[in-house]
């Protein structure tokens, strides 16, 4: 077991690596200095006319896609490993100018939208869909590598570049950012356009003066709380309110680069080269690298950094993702190499390529994402994948401060970051983040598991146990001493003293993936429901869909003041504020009565955060439907 492995580990200290032989295809600047035919015009890449006239517009228009060796790559200090969200996706079926001569053929999806990178700063970049040109079955051997490429080589976040504070605030709620941006060094050149994110929003929202509102609400310190938040070292250097902390170092960067136009308030305290020292410390413990070089130093801190251990469990639940199958393999892969585990690998994968063998691509569900039941899921792949997972809850569930040295900012800026659990949404095996199969039994009337002494799955944060019986959403979140006694009036659900305690993490077995009497089981999931089933509640949907949109178009054209095509907090208080709801349809209805309730109890700026996923500070239909459908 991985347990005893890291209670015993071997006396060596044992490097993070792989195999340096391995080919990898980089975007260059130049072709490769010694061997011209290993690099080809970028633009020449793929036979597409699509994908042409994409480069010949891009900054990358005079690039190379070059192969190079791992080992290569790794010792180049201007080599860069691109993180970035996946947009403008064309589906490519065509011939490719391979430089590494391995591939004819490609067919899958290619994000257009890797090509939009700033050329500044690097030599090398490489970047995982185009390493495997594209090609569906290129995924497995890509998933592979790209965990020890996040801990060799710098990482650079494309959606810090351009100066985009929405795009740089959605980024963070990928499934895949967790790994992407947690461990490894960061770029100092993107760490440098972050902070001008942050402070370009900052001087927006306060004007230059004073603020007068909350600390919460400063929108450039809390995104760059946000990705402290992701980083566990940086995370647990600073103090409890990592906003204000986040707001100091925006002053600090704004009074060394002598940036007009905002008001100095917490760092008044401390003279010029205070802050550049301040500054220089944050941003060195910010970009630097977050877990160790030996194999043994990261498994003994899963093991007694609870920061950590929480900070992997927590990336195990974000269901944020098109396909949500593709939890299994979207956060772990860094941490499984750093230490030493069998590698991560797709659960479905063997599913997927019986198809692919068959000369045949695997069904996929009306939406497009991957069809499969419970049979499909190989058991003995997703409890390998587990093994880093179950270090984790060795240190949670038996730690006295498992909860208490814990960060604010690990457990979540905002609610959107928090270890949120979606049952609907969970692939199998999935729901109970790592600790195997937990007894549907071991939830108590409230809707609490208790996991040792200090967490708890909370299911009843979205309300009571639905009609049907089964749990859908809720929370993992740390226990306070006074939960045992919370009730009513405190607003913190009450964990009874007489719940069953779950205090190992163990491994799944078949039955235990899909059966109803354990934890995580849903009547909804695509994988416990027929074709029949999945078909008619698809045409449901889409007439639930319909009449959100007219719903939605109609609030717009009555409500949205200032004609954004969204909806601000103020445009949400003016709606609040009318004396009765103007409409008799029932989603209205509904939407009047939680604006109204919350305007009367003071609520309304919490409840509209909590809707307001990507803190934008404007309720987009995106958010506006999941409230909706909740």
């Amino acid at each position: 077991m991985a347990d005893d492995a890291a209670e015993d580990p071997p006396q060596a200290k044992t490097p993070i690596a792989i195999s340096s032989s391995q080919i990898l295809r980089v975007v260059t600047a130049l072709p490769h200095p010694r061997d011209a035919g290993s690099s080809v015009p970028l633009s020449e890449v793929l036979k597409h006319p699509g994908w042409t006239e994409a480069v010949a517009s891009s900054p990358l228009r005079d690039h190379f896609l070059t192969a190079i060796t791992y080992d290569e790559l790794v010792s180049i200090e201007r080599a860069r490993v691109l993180s970035y969200r996946a947009d403008n996706i064309v589906t490519v079926d065509c011939d490719v100018n391979d430089p590494a001569g391995e591939m004819e053929h490609v067919s899958g999806a290619a994000p257009f939208s890797v090509l939009n990178t700033p050329s500044e700063g690097w030599s090398h970049l490489w970047i995982d869909a185009l390493d495997g040109l594209f090609d569906e079955s290129h995924k497995p051997r890509t998933l592979a590598i790209t965990p020890y490429l996040l801990l060799h080589v710098t990482v650079l976040p494309q959606y810090w570049l351009n100066g985009d504070f929405a795009a740089a605030n959605q980024a963070l709620s990928r499934a895949w950012i967790h790994q992407e941006l947690a461990y490894g060094r960061l770029d100092h050149g993107a760490l440098q356009k972050l902070f001008q994110i942050c402070l370009a929003k900052h001087k927006e929202q306060t004007g230059g003066k004073t603020w007068k509102g909350t600390r919460a609400e400063l929108e450039g310190p809390r995104l760059l709380a946000r990705v402290v938040g992701k980083r566990c070292r940086a995370a647990m250097s600073e103090h409890d309110d990592m906003v204000e902390s986040s707001w100091s170092a925006i002053e600090w960067f704004a009074r060394i680069n002598k940036a007009d136009g905002i008001t100095v308030e917490v760092t008044a305290d401390e003279t010029d080269d205070e802050c550049a020292m301040l500054l220089s410390d944050y941003v060195k413990s910010l970009g630097a690298r977050q877990l160790s070089e030996t194999v043994e130093r990261n498994v003994a801190a899963l093991l007694a950094n609870p920061a950590l251990a929480f900070s992997v469990v927590k990336s195990y639940a974000n269901t944020r993702m098109f396909d949500t199958s593709e939890m299994y393999v979207a956060s772990l892969g860094v941490v499984a190499a750093a230490c030493g585990l069998v590698p991560i690998a797709d659960p479905l994968g063997e599913y997927r390529e019986s198809f692919r063998r068959a000369g045949q691509k695997p069904p996929r569900n009306p939406d497009g994402s991957l069809r499969y039941t419970v049979d499909d899921v190989d058991v003995d792949v997703l409890n390998a994948n587990h093994a880093a997972l179950r270090l984790c809850w060795k240190n949670l569930l038996t730690r006295s401060d498992a909860c208490s040295a814990v960060p604010p900012a690990i457990v979540g800026v905002g609610p959107t970051d928090r270890a949120k659990l979606d049952w609907t949404r969970c692939p199998p095996g999935v729901a109970t983040l790592g600790l195997g199969p937990v007894s549907a039994d071991a939830f108590d009337a409230s809707g609490a598991c208790r996991l040792g002494e200090h967490y708890v799955f909370d299911m009843a944060t979205e309300g009571p146990k639905p009609a049907d019986g089964y749990w859908h959403r809720g929370e993992l979140r740390g226990v306070a001493d006074e939960d045992e006694t919370a009730g009513e009036d405190s607003g913190t659900p009450k964990v009874a003293a007489n719940s069953r305690v779950v205090v190992d993490a163990g491994e799944h077995t078949r039955e235990s993936l899909g059966g109803a009497q354990y934890a995580g089981f849903h009547s909804q999931c695509r994988w416990n429901v027929s074709l029949a089933d999945v078909e008619a509640e698809e045409k449901e949907n889409a007439e639930f869909e319909r009449t959100l949109r007219n719903l939605w178009h109609a609030w717009l054209a009555e409500y949205d003041a200032d004609g954004s095509g969204t909806i601000s907090l103020e445009e949400l208080k003016a709606f609040a504020s009318l004396p009765e709801c103007p409409s008799g349809d029932g989603y209205m209805q509904s939407l009047y009565e939680w604006a109204a309730g919350n305007l009367e109890s003071g609520d309304l700026e919490a409840a509209f955060n909590e809707v307001d996923a990507d803190g934008s500070g404007e309720m987009e239909y995106e958010e506006f439907r999941l409230m909706l459908s909740a």
